[in-house]
């Protein structure tokens, strides 16, 4: 695939491609903030005019970052990932296949603009999955906390995302609902999940949700019926 020119690789005024998400998820007002499958749109202020906001699900809110950040086509998308409208599946099953992705398979080689895509092994109907947009570094943890997994090192990673569920507390969706009812806000906005890596290899093994202790943990292989595969993949256009 031959990637057009845009601003988030390197071409443009920003090569930091993640400026675009990052920037909507943090200051897109709560009314103007919407998880939504339909409809699905972003918008940024230009020149002075417009305002932020979101309306998309997790694989529409980063499909239509790249979009912006790399002036991408429905065409170009699709060229790309064999779809206008990638999910979270095929976001997973393209950065397995290494197609315009390195995949990063250590927690502690992850770095800000990675993408990660979380696979729903089991799932017949519904969503595919959940993808993320890796806002910085993992963090090692000092302490590890519940759930507790023999032989793993736990790992801190803020990330951007859109989503119906915020990722626990620290969430800049948590208890912001645009009514005031001091509900979590859905939509875009960052967060921070939990990777597990091999205490040996330092390979990712699995993922929570949020910090939480309460919060499950899920591999490719467990649990037998709700098996999540996550992975990492840095685009190698955007090195």
């Amino acid at each position: 695939m031959t990637i057009p020119p845009g601003n988030g690789g390197g071409s443009g005024p920003i090569a930091d491609w993640t400026f675009w998400p990052e920037s909507l998820a943090t200051h897109v007002l709560d009314e103007n903030n919407l998880y939504a499958h339909s409809e699905q749109a972003l918008s940024w202020p230009e020149n002075g005019a417009g305002f932020y906001a979101s309306r998309a699900d997790c694989s529409g809110f980063v499909t239509r970052s790249l979009m912006k950040a790399f002036a991408f086509s429905s065409g170009s998308i699709s060229t790309w990932l064999g779809s206008t409208g990638p999910s979270s599946a095929r976001y997973h099953d393209n950065i397995l296949a290494t197609n315009n992705f390195q995949r990063i398979e250590a927690a502690s080689s992850v770095k800000r603009g990675d993408l990660v895509a979380i696979k729903y092994l089991d799932k017949t109907s519904g969503g595919t999955g959940h993808t993320m947009i890796a806002a910085g570094a993992p963090v090692e943890r000092s302490q590890a906390t519940k759930p507790i997994i023999e032989n793993t090192v736990q790992y801190e990673l803020r990330i951007i995302d859109s989503t119906s569920s915020p990722h626990g507390d620290g969430d800049t969706r948590k208890g912001t609902a645009a009514d005031g009812s001091g509900s979590d806000q859905n939509g875009a906005g960052l967060g921070t999940m939990r990777l597990y890596a091999d205490a040996s290899t330092r390979k990712i093994v699995g993922y929570t949700w949020s910090l939480s202790t309460g919060s499950s943990y899920y591999t490719a292989t467990s649990p037998a019926d709700d098996r999540r595969s996550l992975v990492v993949g840095r685009m190698t256009f955007a090195q």
